[in-house]
């Protein structure tokens, strides 16, 4: 007898015996053993005694709890993978030898860490931080600037060493996608599979061999996704052992990475959260499950998967403050506190005390707050009266001083030294603008740019007996140290409200700019109801009066404490990145993603081009087959609704589990994009896009499973070839090499593959004619 005629025999056995089971069976050790099952190869797996109800092949179930760091055989065939990645990755990354697209911040961060210049970015620091260590490790002195676009880099700047550790962030995740697959309970063909499309997926390729920061976010979103499948194994068997617990913690310390890398890496903490959530639930419906057990889980991922991300993100912040102690200009980003603490700061010390004709600046509470300004220039609608603005530099236009309300005369004009009177809480007073001789003023009209029925024109005003000239001061708080500054107006240290005594409005300044009209400034309106947030909040920033004595006290800046600074940089973080609005030539929509619309123009220089354009196979076979996933389940969430059964309900079971996770990770890291109105590229949707081809290696197995070995691997080398083919046809735009006109006009699959072909040569001697121009241009000189 045969081995399929005696597994075949088997099954009949087990088929008769399993009617006779109970319907209220405890636990149904087919669905637990169905978890288990994951490929028909009797090269990868030993073959289970069991045999399936409904399938044509035997059984096959992996060894235990599989874990593929385990398997000698898999870490060696990772190993080579790792190899030829590396030839791929690394082939001519000295080229470009001039500043390409985003390295122009990139590269510019990591010198001002290494010369400890403060700086801002709307990214968290981590990978920005590894890429500076990377070029002082390489001996980068910081002091070249990387601008602009096309910069040749200097002999001293390790553009090469730092491109390269960029790379092989981007090479390893070839070998994780393998072993990711196998821990997903996939074949090693699978896993060779889904290394292939990654090396050679030529968005892949462009973007990793850069200084840039998409090759760690993937590098870190693929090992966390590893880690987890890990632990998803060691949770069938070994719950609460020290494997389980070292793969839980990993998946959090993943989880930190790639959210310190780019904010993107939350889109990672919902995808596993969503899977953490389904698990308690389970638990929670499961009697199997005491209280006191499913409490025990809960605390566990709580604190690795909470707990530690978390740790892992402050940290990174905490290093990012303690390398930039030189002030620069991304200080002027942070408060004035900050500013004072950095090195080289040119913050001075004010009178702390403020008085009745005091002459002031006024500054908003907040990160990037600006001074409260007047200029000699007319609303065009209106009341037509002067423009009052919040103006974000030193100018002598932000000088004002505070009035008596009751006082009529020129208020220049100083009261003695005796009569100094200090501005209180609750005191009506007027402000003027002492350069252009104004008061500030509201009244009942609307204000200029922001609509609605609730925001009043803001304007400078010249006659004093006017009510809508008066104001009323509302401290919010005072400094800790200062008792004072909570009941009266003290510099620095008192934060106030200003509520105008006619409107009932609040001076208020979001971020709304006039048009040219107004230089574009920003717009300062009266808000009614307006909430006390840094909107409405103010201090005085600088205080001057001749009647205080030298020896008067002095308010110097309060030393925010870190807790302060990281959640003002986080705030302004969100902030800057929403307010990135503006069209780029090569920016693109989440739709346009999934089917490759348009790449981006990376670099042009010498008749060559690096153009972001994903591998056409890699994106339109991963959509239509993610769609295809999702179609295929509501196919079958209807026919379960129906009463209908499956053909062979365990073979789906069988790769449902995997491919939900998959599926939800690829929308995950793909809808939210469609609710953000900034500017988005294509390099957007490579962490989703890592995803997608997973799925690709899923069907593969799924269509190939029944197959014997030889029709299999004939399929997956007929896919290789073309893959490899499309690859090697568009090639030339991810390594910046010889390419002709012809061959670019060709390859436009699509119209909206916007490559600038006429910039090609038509024929390769094209480029030798360059040549000789550009070494007869050097012998000149």
């Amino acid at each position: 007898m045969t081995v399929l005629e005696t597994r075949r025999s088997r099954r009949v056995i087990i088929n008769q015996k399993t009617e006779h089971r109970t319907e209220d069976s405890t636990f149904d050790d087919k669905e637990e053993h169905y978890n288990n099952i994951t490929e028909a190869s009797i090269d990868d797996y030993k073959v289970d005694e069991k045999v399936s109800d409904g399938l044509n092949i035997p059984l096959l179930k992996q060894m235990g709890t599989y874990i593929p760091f385990e398997n000698h055989f898999d870490l060696l065939t990772a190993f080579h993978i790792t190899l030829v990645a590396a030839v791929i990755r690394l082939y001519r990354i000295d080229y470009p030898d001039s500043v390409v697209f985003d390295e122009i911040h990139f590269g510019k961060f990591a010198a001002k860490y290494i010369n400890g210049t403060y700086f801002f970015d709307v990214h968290p620091p981590l990978a920005k931080m590894l890429i500076a260590g990377a070029g002082h490790w390489a001996g980068f002195n910081g002091k070249f600037n990387f601008e602009p676009i096309g910069a040749e880099y200097m002999d001293k700047v390790p553009h090469i060493h730092m491109r390269v550790f960029c790379a092989m962030f981007g090479l390893f995740t070839i070998p994780i996608a393998y072993l990711t697959i196998r821990a997903a309970g996939f074949s090693r063909l699978s896993g060779l599979v889904a290394a292939l499309l990654m090396c050679f997926e030529n968005g892949f390729v462009t973007n990793h061999r850069l200084i840039l920061l998409d090759a760690p976010l993937l590098f870190f979103t693929a090992i966390t996704a590893l880690f987890w499948f890990n632990f998803l194994n060691q949770n069938r068997s070994n719950v609460f052992g020290y494997k389980w617990w070292a793969w839980l913690a990993a998946t959090g310390a993943g989880l930190g990475c790639v959210v310190s890398t780019k904010w993107v890496g939350f889109l990672t903490i919902a995808t596993i959260g969503l899977q953490v959530i389904a698990e308690l639930w389970d638990m929670l419906c499961d009697p199997r499950f005491t209280p006191l057990k499913i409490a025990k889980h809960f605390a566990a991922r709580a604190i690795c998967l909470i707990a530690i991300p978390v740790a892992i993100y402050i940290a990174c912040f905490w290093v990012h403050f303690q390398a930039l102690p030189k002030t620069g200009d991304g200080a002027l980003f942070m408060s004035t506190g900050f500013q004072s603490t950095l090195v080289g700061s040119k913050t001075v010390d004010t009178f702390a005390d403020v008085s009745y004709g005091s002459a002031l600046k006024i500054k908003q509470d907040k990160p990037m707050g600006s001074f409260l300004h007047s200029h000699p220039l007319q609303y065009p609608v209106g009341s037509k009266q002067q423009q009052v603005t919040l103006y974000p530099h030193s100018d002598y236009h932000n000088n004002w001083t505070f009035v008596p309300s009751d006082r009529l005369d020129d208020p220049t004009i100083k009261l003695p030294k005796e009569k100094l009177k200090w501005v209180k809480n609750g005191d009506t007073i007027k402000i003027y603008q002492t350069v252009t001789k104004v008061y500030l003023h509201s009244h009942f009209v609307k204000a200029p740019v922001t609509k609605g029925d609730h925001h009043f024109e803001v304007s400078g005003y010249p006659f004093a007996n006017d009510s809508n000239n008066d104001w009323q001061v509302e401290i919010i708080k005072g400094a800790k140290m200062d008792t004072q500054s909570s009941k009266r107006i003290r510099a620095l240290r008192t934060k106030f409200r200003l509520k105008h005594r006619v409107v009932g409005c609040y001076l208020y300044a979001r971020n709304t700019h006039l048009p040219e009209w107004g230089s574009n400034q920003q717009e300062v309106a009266c808000l009614v109801g307006a909430k006390p947030n840094e909107f409405s909040t103010f201090y005085v920033h600088s205080s001057e009066d001749s009647r205080l004595s030298s020896k008067a006290p002095k308010a110097t800046y309060a030393r925010p404490s870190f807790w302060e600074n990281f959640v003002s940089l986080n705030k302004l973080m969100y902030q800057q990145n929403e307010g990135l609005t503006q069209r780029h030539a090569f920016d693109s929509r989440p739709t346009d993603w999934p089917l490759l619309h348009r790449g981006i123009n990376y670099w042009a220089k010498d008749k060559r081009q690096v153009y972001l354009l994903g591998h056409p196979m890699a994106f339109w076979g991963s959509t239509i087959v993610a769609c295809a996933f999702l179609a295929l389940k509501g196919i079958v969430a209807v026919r379960e609704h129906r009463g209908w059964r499956m053909t062979n309900p365990s073979m789906f079971k069988l790769y449902n589990g995997p491919t939900n996770f998959l599926v939800v990770a690829w929308l995950i890291h793909w809808l939210p994009f469609f609710s953000q109105k900034r500017q988005l590229f294509l390099h957007h949707y490579m962490p989703s896009l890592y995803f997608a081809m997973l799925i690709m290696v899923v069907a593969f197995e799924y269509a190939t499973v029944r197959l014997s070995k030889g029709y299999r691997y004939g399929i997956a080398a007929t896919l290789a070839t073309s893959y490899l083919y499309v690859f090697w046809q568009i090639v030339p735009i991810a390594y910046g090499t010889k390419w002709t006109r012809a061959e670019c006009e060709k390859q436009r699959l699509r119209p909206s593959w916007d490559i600038h072909c006429a910039g090609f040569p038509k024929n390769l001697k094209g480029y030798d004619i360059t040549a000789t121009a550009a070494a007869a241009a050097n012998v000149t000189a």
